[in-house]
């Protein structure tokens, strides 16, 4: 009984310590592009380069955390070190595009904009997938770490969205506070702390046996991979293409990605957790009909949304993120959510939840990045916002 109580505690601290990682990885995404926004000087490029990098490295990261869990005895310590990583990362990224933007002040008056576009593309990727390589890497590490709890697929990945959704709202109250750089480094303490706690929790219990290792991370077929690679790059099509059209009626381009970030993160961290309920299998079939036709909607209704934002007269810039944030989860909330209900969905028919689960989170944050790519490079400037929403809905379908 002592050991059941100990491992339901274990669980439930380990979900809050996800919950607050989550958190602080999106503020992290957030607040680079901030960052690359200043340094670039177009908005949606810096939207697009570190979203794009941000979901490789998720992707990537995946499959690579997976291998360690495979063979590590001390999954929750490496998280740890991970954590802390990224924490030390995110304060030394300033610092070094500070010396990279002097190159590039040299390089752009020597080559075509198109060459110095991509490399600035190349560098901006590379540079940030560092992090974001360890973020992805602590997915299947925490779940190892949770095998010997009553914590679900969906219970952690949901709990991971939820503070997702939360970090992606904190940079709103923390920019006009403290400033870009007194930001990220409150974000980064934050995320010491959460390296700390876990790195104390690895001590306590993984010599005792409590956390125990995967014993095999199981590779689903390739054509379910695919599949939901696909809905990944749906769904940042669709959120390139919301961000683009939203950032045109709205706030400024960092405001609006934001809210669309939080709105995201919080239908999927929902869906994730009423999956559970969604048992029955016509729901594979429903599901995609439902996320295509909300995503239709979203432009028919987006005509009013921006007659409502011209009219509207809001006492400050609080009020105007609440009230626009709560225009934009009524239009696209409906499409999250069930993007949130797919992955343990589709583990729980593959009938290995946690391994399963694993290999699929990493194939569509990979399909996620080539959608970003896609739709912020091809085909917003060539088919317009609207069309690119139609196709990611068609994806979808």
């Amino acid at each position: 009984m002592q050991q059941l109580f100990v491992t339901h505690r274990l669980g439930f601290i380990l979900i809050s310590l996800y919950l607050i990682s989550g958190a602080a990885s999106i503020c992290y995404e957030i607040l680079w592009t901030r960052m690359l926004s200043l340094q670039f000087g177009v908005s949606i490029f810096g939207v697009v380069a570190t979203v794009t990098a941000y979901m490789a490295g998720l992707g990537a990261g995946s499959f690579i955390g997976a291998h360690w869990a495979r063979k590590t005895a001390r999954p929750l310590r490496l998280f740890a070190v991970l954590e802390l990583s990224v924490a030390v990362a995110a304060l030394l990224i300033p610092l070094l595009f500070q010396i990279l933007d002097a190159q590039f002040a040299i390089l752009a008056a020597s080559v075509s904009y198109s060459v110095w576009l991509g490399l600035q593309i190349l560098v901006v990727t590379l540079v940030l997938m560092v992090p974001a390589l360890a973020m992805g890497a602590g997915f299947p590490l925490i779940l190892s770490a949770v095998q010997s709890t009553r914590v679900t697929l969906g219970g952690i990945y949901g709990i991971n969205a939820l503070g997702g959704a939360a970090g992606a709202l904190l940079p709103l109250w923390l920019l006009p506070s403290l400033g870009w750089l007194s930001s990220l480094q409150a974000v980064a303490l934050l995320g010491c702390v959460v390296g700390a706690i876990a790195l104390y929790l690895s001590w306590r219990n993984e010599s005792s046996g409590v956390v125990s290792v995967v014993p095999s991370i199981q590779r689903p077929a390739t054509k379910w991979l695919l599949f939901y690679a696909g809905i990944g790059a749906a769904a940042l099509m669709l959120e390139i293409g919301w961000t683009r059209l939203f950032g045109m009626v709205m706030l400024r381009t960092e405001y609006v990605l934001a809210i669309i970030l939080a709105v995201f993160l919080l239908g999927i961290g929902f869906g994730s957790l009423l999956a559970r309920y969604l048992t029955q299998r016509f729901w594979f079939t429903l599901l995609p009909m439902v996320a295509c036709g909300f995503a239709i909607l979203s432009l028919w209704w987006l005509p009013t949304l921006s007659a409502w934002v011209e009219a509207g007269r809001f006492s400050s810039l609080a009020s105007a993120l609440w009230l626009q944030g709560c225009a934009v989860v009524t239009l696209t909330l409906p499409v999250t959510l069930v993007l949130g209900a797919w992955l343990p969905l589709l583990a729980l028919r593959l009938r290995n939840r946690f391994q399963s689960g694993v290999w699929l989170y990493g194939a569509n944050s990979l399909g996620a990045a080539a959608g970003t790519l896609l739709a912020g490079f091809v085909f917003v400037p060539s088919i317009g916002s609207s069309a690119t929403i139609v196709l990611g809905a068609g994806l979808l379908l």
